[in-house]
């Protein structure tokens, strides 16, 4: 091996950033310094702190995270208080940001709080803001909320790792109780949330936002996140934790979403449409045709991206001509036949009878029927047709 790999192997065993420190093999670092300072006697503990290498200071800082015996946790933070530097504080603030709720760093970082209070009145690094708390997630989330509900800038005053835990529970515990305000500020956060943790995990964020925004605030950044991650709110299994309330609004955002795009350059169909967006009980789209369906729970409108029609149904026969389809490729459903035997929106109007599939148009003067058989089909209204044909006659 030549020298100059040599000098780098040793650079990368013995050098390391402060954020790698609690991330680091233990057996990289003296293994004993927490045994030695016991051995070492009440009367040489003072003798025994001035006698550590920088080392084996780091391997005591690491030895306290796992040190459960009061006299040993006492010892080591009575020696590392004794050699405290800046390195030593921002080594112990990292360890304190992955081990928060260990004993030994919370004990510590107390200490090294007191003494750099004391000194400096510092209640701008991080031991000098959370050193003391008890309940550091809790403290973190009231800061956040105090100096105007910017997470990340709060994280970057204070010097706190966002890979760390204590940053992770920090980000979960204040957007999973934040206002409206706290939601769109960290917005980017969330989506960043939604995109790297598990669904178990977003419960209280997503709740939180999508309880905090009123449907017109929904940001589309993070609703589509959620929708990738989460899928279609009365569709996939990972919504059952979630409110009907939440359910309903998350189905009318992706509605009007998939709307929007569906029914670009076509105003006068997504004029008509957007009407019923609060009675959408799901929607999705048929990825292969880009078919628009729009569930109503009774009844459904499937819409061709870029046709002139829309064909409403009655649920029990769109399930059994999509079952058809899946069985056999030829056998298209009445949205997909160019020619197909289906009764128009007029048609429906004219007569007295029903259907179970009915066709509806945007272009014309037929377009003007549109909002009528919606209407009755929906429940919206009580169908009327009978009563004036007998008028007519």
């Amino acid at each position: 091996m030549s020298s100059f790999h040599e000098a780098m192997g040793y650079i990368k065993a013995h050098l390391f950033t402060f954020e790698e420190f609690p991330l680091i093999e233990r057996e990289r670092f003296p293994r004993d310094c927490l045994k030695r300072a016991m051995d070492a006697g009440e009367a040489r503990v003072d003798d025994y702190a001035a006698s550590l290498k920088a080392r084996e200071l780091e391997g005591l800082l690491l030895d306290l995270v796992s040190a459960e015996d009061t006299d040993e946790i006492n010892r080591a933070v009575r020696i590392i208080r004794l050699r405290i530097s800046g390195r030593i504080i921002k080594l112990a603030s990292i360890l304190c940001q992955y081990h928060y709720d260990a004993p030994g760093i919370k004990l510590l970082c107390k200490e090294m709080a007191n003494t750099i209070k004391a000194v400096n009145g510092d209640q701008v690094s991080f031991l000098g803001k959370f050193g003391s708390e008890e309940d550091k997630i809790t403290a973190l989330s009231k800061a956040v909320n105090e100096e105007g509900q910017d997470i990340d800038a709060v994280y970057k005053k204070y010097d706190i790792s966002e890979r760390s835990p204590m940053a992770l529970e920090g980000y979960l515990d204040f957007l999973s109780n934040c206002d409206k305000t706290g939601c769109l500020i960290n917005y980017k956060r969330i989506i960043i949330l939604i995109n790297n943790l598990s669904i178990t995990d977003l419960t209280g964020t997503i709740t939180n936002y999508l309880s905090s925004l009123a449907l017109i605030e929904n940001q589309d950044s993070v609703n589509s996140a959620i929708l990738e991650k989460l899928g279609d709110p009365y569709i996939s299994p990972y919504w059952q934790t979630y409110s009907t309330e939440l359910r309903v609004k998350f189905a009318q955002w992706s509605y009007l979403y998939r709307l929007k795009s569906h029914c670009k350059g076509q105003e006068k169909k997504f004029e008509l449409l957007v009407k019923y967006f609060n009675h959408v009980k799901t929607n999705y789209i048929l990825t292969e045709e880009e078919v628009l369906i729009t569930d109503f729970g009774l009844i459904l409108v499937a819409d061709v991206k870029g046709s002139a029609e829309s064909y409403l149904y009655d649920k029990r026969l769109f399930d059994n001509e999509m079952a058809a389809w899946r069985q056999n490729s030829e056998s298209l459903p009445a949205f997909l036949k160019r020619r197909a035997n289906i009764p128009s929106d007029r048609d429906f109007m004219l007569s007295t009878v029903d259907a179970p599939c009915i066709k509806l148009s945007y272009q014309g003067i037929q377009r003007y029927y549109f909002d009528e058989v919606l209407d009755i089909k929906i429940g919206l209204e009580p169908d009327m047709r009978k009563y004036r044909i007998k008028r007519k006659d």
